[in-house]
């Protein structure tokens, strides 16, 4: 028997809050160059090493207390009902490994993710007392701090993560489209993200300086400073829907304030200052009234300044301005910037979401009930893809979320998972907005202004989400707020009183418990590295004709690259992605192989490109990369030996059937069906794929070669008249003229 546990559930105790401080800090921070995804991955990797780590603790806390304790909140009813609705449509998903993990390169999202952030909401509601709220606060605060100051020199062409990359305190190792000198992202991976995150803590910031002790004006100062920290990092990210989400987050803070100060002028002092001094105190009041004019004019004032200094979405900075009134031409952005394909580009990107909208509504009323499946639009939305989408710049991206929260909500987890996110959220406003109305003593006063800071993080998250999606960060932030709010509504817990002695059945189920822990951490490190794997194995084989000089250095990378692709399988050997790369591979190499003469080495490598493509399929038949990408591997193959162009037949026609909109499958069985010598059926799908998209270029040159070679002359001459009006002079057109002149006057 072990003596008093005492100490040991008070070490676990300060265990439990340290992680969850620990993992409130450090996850904006987490990426890496070594891995095929570097930001949401990592982090979502990080969260999930954490949730286990809490878990863990919390069983260790459990057993040694004999009582799982879970702290009964407002939110259990929303919360249990989304998490049900994210169950059931995992259920019945087209692709449940998908809905269960999350789509390969978002992550966030995905069924696990969900039980995750809700093991964080009870984490907060169970661990955190209420007096560790400003703890918490201060380690977000602090955190946010520094993820604005490693953003903020990327504005001025200066990127701590090149210096991470190798190539020194600049943003070299970025390319011009993706640059954050143009607009910044930090260590969030792209600007909207990083504006989402900084939406949500920047009411915090307010907050914290209502609330500054009046004895110094330091910590006030301190914290105006970060607030304009933050606001300056939010106008560099350039994000127009980050912008509308922070002035709306701005209004939700304000108008709490206002509510504030007039229920203070009601009894003649700060509502949090009552205390403080005696009510006929009346040069204290009169001292309290004005610094509490100062506090509350200042904030809108340094919010005001630094727009007016940096400028917004919608203006220009205060040096553009000058810029424009002197003649120069300010640097912009380039059009092709690419970290946001529906924020920039050469189609405006409200008409682009309005597209994709309208096919997200289109995969709603498919699946109207339980959706296509969590984290499945990448899949859906092809089959329900508007036409209209081949008309805009961006209409070969992937589009694996409906960007807008909301609709990704209804298209993927139906009208069930729908109306239990809104739940969810309109939950968490009745509840903060009680907890505000409900503060009248002291204390209380604090914290329905804290409730207040929530709501209006939640409201700007909403907005920013309303124009685009998630991501770990704001995930696992949103399900904190939910947490703080249900924290301030509940009445403190009764601790449980420790056990003064263990038996030895308790100390075997901590060991138990231990090992769980360390084998959970084990699986996410494992799943970490197999991307870290997979992803090298990507890069060996681009670099293999860059870094490899001679024909025996190059087998050698062959190699070595193919090792380090199946030791990612091995690790991971459900995941599609992995055999999807091998088999592409496998076929480029047997295609090098065929022109080195080695004949048995080239039937080697096809069987084994054809064994992985099948086994990607097999893994996840409605993922549509994945047949263009069967596509490759069996026109490669195709080189080798004509028979397996009929394989290409196949699987376009397949891929059709999956996306019926997407010209580029249609144009590509019309040059299957040139190769295969049946130039009336390309030319039926030259004319079905310019019927799906009238500006094709390359379609209208291919149709008008066809033409030519099954002598329709005067209809080639038109479509090359008509490519002329678009592309003007080019010699392959003039060529084309030619010899249709040589032949229309031999005839």
């Amino acid at each position: 028997m072990s003596q008093s546990t005492s100490p040991t559930n008070h070490l676990i105790d300060r265990l439990i809050l340290g992680t969850i401080l620990f993992g409130l800090a450090t996850t904006p921070f987490i990426y890496s160059f070594s891995t095929s995804e570097l930001f949401e991955f990592n982090k979502m990797i990080w969260v999930y090493g954490l949730t286990v780590a809490l878990a863990g603790l919390w069983l260790i806390k459990a057993v040694l207390t004999r009582h799982l304790t879970i702290a009964r909140t407002p939110l259990d009813i929303p919360l249990g009902l989304f998490l049900i609705s994210q169950v059931l449509a995992t259920i019945f998903s087209i692709h449940p490994r998908t809905s269960l993990l999350g789509y390969y390169t978002r992550f966030n999202g995905g069924l696990i993710s969900t039980f995750a952030y809700t093991l964080w909401y009870y984490a907060i509601v169970t661990h955190i007392k209420k007096s560790q709220i400003k703890l918490v606060i201060l380690t977000l605060l602090i955190s946010s701090l520094f993820a604005s100051w490693y953003a903020i020199p990327e504005h001025f062409s200066r990127s701590f993560s090149c210096v991470k990359a190798g190539s020194g305190f600049n943003t070299l190792c970025w390319s011009e489209n993706t640059n954050p000198k143009y607009r910044v992202f930090g260590t969030f991976g792209q600007p909207n993200w990083l504006a989402a995150y900084l939406i949500m803590l920047i009411p915090l910031t307010i907050y914290q300086i209502q609330n500054s002790k009046y004895k110094s004006y330091l910590p006030r100062l301190a914290w105006i400073g970060l607030l304009a920290s933050l606001i300056a990092t939010e106008l560099f990210t350039k994000s127009r829907s980050g912008f509308l989400g922070l002035i709306i987050a701005l209004v939700v803070s304000g108008l709490f304030y206002l509510m504030q100060y007039y229920r203070a002028r009601a009894v003649r002092l700060p509502v949090y200052q009552i205390k403080t001094h005696p009510p006929n105190c009346q040069t204290c009041h009169q001292k309290k009234t004005w610094l509490t004019f100062l506090v509350g004019w200042s904030i809108p004032l340094v919010i005001l300044l630094v727009m007016l200094i940096f400028g917004t979405p919608f203006s220009p900075s205060f040096s553009g301005l000058i810029s424009s009134i002197s003649g120069q031409t300010p640097v912009t952005a380039p059009t092709s910037f690419t970290t946001e394909p529906t924020e920039i580009g050469g189609t405006e990107s409200g008409e682009i979401r309005k597209i994709v909208w309208s096919g997200a509504l289109k995969v709603w009323q498919r699946y109207p009930w339980f959706g296509s499946g969590v984290e499945t639009f990448a899949y859906s939305y092809y089959l329900d893809r508007p036409q209209a989408h081949n008309l805009v710049s961006e209409w070969d991206f992937l589009y694996n979320k409906a960007h807008n929260e909301f609709l990704n909500y209804l298209a993927t987890t139906g009208l069930i998972g729908f109306l239990s996110y809104l739940l969810l959220l309109a939950s968490a406003s009745w509840i903060a907005i009680k907890v505000y109305f409900k503060s009248n003593t002291t204390p209380q006063a604090q914290n329905g202004q804290l409730a207040g800071a929530l709501l209006a993080g939640l409201t700007g998250l909403s907005v920013t989400n309303f124009f685009g999606f998630s991501t770990v960060t704001v995930s696992l932030l949103m399900f904190v707020w939910l947490g703080l709010i249900s924290l301030l509504a509940i009445p403190p817990q009764t601790p449980l009183n420790p056990l003064t002695k263990t038996n030895i059945w308790q100390q075997l189920l901590v060991c138990l418990c231990s090992i769980l822990m360390f084998l959970g951490l084990s699986q996410v490190s494992r799943s970490w590295h197999a991307d870290q794997d997979y992803a090298t194995a990507t890069a060996l084989f681009k670099e293999k004709h860059t870094q490899a000089t001679t024909d025996l250095e190059i087998e050698q990378q062959n190699q070595l690259a193919i090792d380090t692709l199946l030791k990612a399988i091995q690790a991971s050997p459900s995941e599609a992605l992995y055999y999807n790369k091998l088999s592409e591979e496998y076929s480029s190499l047997a295609l090098e192989a065929t022109q080195a003469g080695q004949s048995e080495l080239t039937q080697t490598l096809i069987e084994a490109s054809i064994a992985s493509s099948d086994i990607t399929l097999e893994l996840n038949p409605v993922n549509l990369n994945f047949y263009k990408s069967r596509v490759r591997v069996f026109a490669n193959l195709a080189q080798i030996d004509n028979k397996y162009l009929e394989v290409v037949r196949q699987t376009l026609l397949s891929a059709i059937r999956l996306a019926p909109t997407d010209p580029k499958l249609t144009y590509n069985l019309a040059q299957v069906k040139v190769s295969m010598n049946n130039l009336p059926k390309a030319l039926d799908w030259y004319r079905q794929t310019l019927k799906l998209k009238p500006d094709y270029i390359q379609a209208h040159l291919a149709y008008a070669l066809t033409l030519e070679k099954v002598g329709d002359y005067a209809q080639s001459w038109r479509e090359i008249e008509q490519l002329e009006l678009v592309i003007g002079d080019n010699p392959e057109l003039q060529a084309l003229k030619a010899r249709l002149q040589v032949e229309s006057n031999s005839q």
